[in-house]
Formats: structure tokens, C-alpha cells, sequence
């Protein structure tokens, strides 16, 4: 009887693992997504399918992966719409996360990411305040 409550444990155990490395291959296959439709100019799908996966994840209240869209997010739009869109997008969606969790590492990981958007605009004095 100890055998399979041991054997028992090691398979939960690696059906855990198995499931949470599964979780993070598929935010990297998405953002790696992203990144082929902006590599390609595909922008309208990138801007769908960034949508998409935020809506997702909210859903899910997973909002330390939420964040990793950010930059995508600010990115397309600046792309599309102009940087001051861009801004206008970035700090309503900023607004929003922060009205659906107070996840201490979630809003940490949302400012970096957000500083990484304004950097890669050249806004630097922007991204210091975050």
C-alpha cells in the first residue's frame, strides 16, 4: 500500500510538471507568434491575436502573463496609429490591470514591461517614472 501512494505522488508530481511547462511553450510559442506577424507586417493580425491572448489570460486573471503583451500592445498600435495612440492605449491598459489586481509581482512585471515599450519608442524619460 506505501508503493502506490508513493507512485501515486511521483505521478501527480509529473503531471504537474508536465502541465506548467506545457503553460509557459505556449505563452513562448505565442509571443513567438507575434513576432512573425510583425516581422512580416502583418499588423491587423498581430493587433487580433494580441487582443485575443490579453482577453485571454484576463479571463483566466492570469495577469503576470498579461503583462508580457504589453510591449506587443504598445508596439502595434505605435505602428498603426502613431506613438501618442500608442500612449493613450498604454496607459488605459495599465489602468485597467491595475483595477483588476493588486498581484504585487503582476503590476511589477507590467511596469517593466510597459518601461520596455516606452524605451523602444526612445521615451526614456517616460519609462524612468514608471
Amino acid at each position: 500500500m506505501y508503493m502506490s501512494k508513493a507512485f501515486t505522488l511521483l505521478l501527480l508530481a509529473l503531471v504537474s510538471l508536465v502541465g506548467l511547462v506545457h503553460g509557459q511553450n505556449t505563452t513562448e510559442q505565442n509571443l513567438k507568434q507575434l513576432d512573425k506577424f510583425l516581422a512580416e507586417g502583418n499588423l491587423k493580425s498581430a493587433k487580433a491575436f494580441t487582443t485575443k491572448q490579453i482577453d485571454s489570460l484576463i479571463a483566466k486573471k492570469e495577469f503576470i502573463k498579461v503583462a508580457d503583451y504589453v510591449y506587443y500592445l504598445g508596439k502595434i498600435d505605435s505602428k498603426l496609429n502613431g506613438n501618442s495612440s500608442a500612449y493613450k492605449v498604454i496607459t488605459n491598459f495599465e489602468t485597467k490591470i491595475k483595477s483588476l489586481t493588486d498581484n504585487k509581482k503582476a503590476l511589477r512585471q507590467l511596469a517593466l514591461e510597459t518601461g520596455s515599450f516606452y524605451e523602444s519608442i526612445g521615451d526614456s524619460e517616460t519609462a524612468k517614472k514608471l
